[in-house]
C-alpha cells in the first residue's frame, strides 16, 4: 500500500493590484513566487507595477536570470499562439517587452531552461490554419537580449563545407514535437528533450550539447521501444519534468493516450533517467495524477536538494477518475532519498 505523508507549512499571502497577468501565466514562476528561507517554504506574491504587461497565456517558456535578478518569458498561447519575449525585473516589479530582429517562431508547449547567461528554448507547436511542430533549438542572451538559432549539428573542422551540406539529411536531431519535457541544469552544457507528441507519442530522449552544438540520441531509437516493457516509461506528452543534475532527469505524469499508444491520461507515475548509465528507474510516489504540471528544482538548503511540483490538469478523457488535490498543497521530491511528500499549507494559492 502506498503511503503518502502530509505535512503543514506556513503560507504567507498578500494581495496586490495588477497581479492578474502574472498569475495566469501557466508555467509556474517557481523561482519567483515560491521562495526558500532556511527550511521554510512559502508562497509570496510579486507586485506588478502598473504599466505594460504580457497578455494572459498558458504553456509559455519561463527562465530565471540569477545574475540580473530577472525573468524572461517567451511564447505560449491563449486564443492565439504568441512569439513575443518579455523581461520581468524582480527589483522594480515591472515588465518590458524585448523587441529583437529575429527569434523563434510563435509556439507553445516547449522544452526550456537556463544555464549561464543563456535561456534555451526547443521544440513546440504553433496553431493556426495549420498545426506546425518544431524541432529547432534557440538561445536568448541575457546580456545582449538577442535570440540566436543553434545548428542541429556543428560542422567538424576536418569536414569541408560542401561535404557537410551533402550530409545534412543524415545528421541526428529529434523529430518535430510538442508537449515534451527536459531542460538544462544550471552550469551544465547538456539540454535534454524527453518524449512528446506530434502524429505519435515518442519514447526517445535526446540531448543537445550547447558547447559543441549538436544533438545526441540518449535513449530509445524510433521504433525500438514498446508500451509493454516495464524497464522504461511509456511514451507520453504534457508531463512535468526537470533536470535535478547535469545528467539526471525527473518526470511525472502526463498523457499516455493517443498517437498510436494507450494508457492513462492523466498518469501518476514518476521516473528518473540517468544520462550516464542510460537507465530509467521508476519512483514510488503519491502526487495526484496530472497533465501540464509545473516542476522546478529548489535552491539547496541545509544540504537538501528538492524539487517542487504544483498545478496542472487532474482530469482527462479517461473513464476512470482519480482523486483531486487541493489548491493548498504542493508536492516535494527529495532527490537524495528519491521520495515524494505532499505539503499542506494553511491557505490556498490563488
Amino acid at each position: 500500500m502506498l503511503y503518502c505523508r502530509m505535512e503543514f507549512v506556513k503560507l504567507y499571502k498578500k494581495s496586490y493590484l495588477g497581479m492578474s497577468v502574472t498569475m495566469v501565466i501557466q508555467p509556474l514562476l517557481l523561482g519567483l513566487v515560491f521562495s526558500v528561507t532556511s527550511a521554510q517554504l512559502q508562497w509570496k506574491f510579486q507586485i506588478v507595477d502598473n504599466g505594460t504587461t504580457p497578455e494572459p497565456r498558458r504553456d509559455a517558456a519561463v527562465g530565471y536570470d540569477t545574475f540580473g535578478q530577472q525573468l524572461v518569458l517567451f511564447g505560449g498561447r491563449s486564443a492565439a499562439t504568441f512569439g513575443d519575449t518579455w523581461i520581468y525585473n524582480i527589483t522594480s516589479h515591472s515588465w518590458r517587452e524585448v523587441l529583437t530582429q529575429s527569434g523563434p517562431s510563435p509556439r507553445f508547449s516547449m522544452v526550456y531552461g537556463t544555464s549561464g547567461n543563456y535561456f534555451y528554448v526547443a521544440t513546440g507547436e504553433e496553431s493556426g490554419l495549420k498545426r506546425i511542430y518544431y524541432n529547432d533549438i534557440w538561445r536568448f542572451s541575457f546580456r545582449s537580449e538577442n535570440w540566436e538559432k543553434l545548428p542541429a549539428q556543428s560542422r567538424p573542422q576536418h569536414i569541408s563545407s560542401s561535404d557537410w551540406n551533402k550530409s545534412l539529411d543524415l545528421q541526428l536531431e529529434p523529430r518535430s514535437r510538442f508537449g515534451a519535457t527536459g531542460g538544462i541544469y544550471p552550469g551544465s552544457s547538456k539540454f535534454y528533450v524527453n518524449q512528446g507528441f506530434s502524429d505519435q507519442h515518442y519514447f526517445d530522449t535526446f540531448t543537445y550539447d550547447v558547447t559543441s552544438q549538436g544533438w545526441n540520441l540518449k535513449y530509445c531509437p524510433l521504433g525500438e521501444c514498446t508500451p509493454y516493457d516495464p524497464r522504461y516509461p511509456h511514451a507520453r506528452s504534457f508531463h512535468a519534468g526537470t533536470m535535478v543534475d547535469s545528467d539526471i532527469l525527473l518526470i511525472f505524469g502526463g498523457c499516455l493516450t493517443g498517437g498510436g499508444s494507450g494508457g492513462p491520461c492523466p498518469s501518476g507515475d514518476s521516473w528518473i533517467f540517468d544520462g550516464k548509465t542510460l537507465e530509467w528507474v521508476r519512483i514510488q510516489g503519491c502526487p495526484v495524477p496530472r497533465t501540464y504540471g509545473s516542476m522546478a528544482v529548489l535552491p539547496v538548503v541545509s544540504e537538501k536538494k528538492r524539487v517542487v511540483m504544483y498545478g496542472g490538469m487532474e482530469d482527462g478523457p479517461q473513464v476512470i477518475r482519480t482523486s483531486t488535490s487541493f489548491k493548498d498543497t504542493v508536492s516535494i521530491f527529495d532527490v537524495v532519498t528519491q521520495t515524494w511528500r505532499v505539503l499542506k499549507t494553511d491557505s490556498d494559492v490563488r
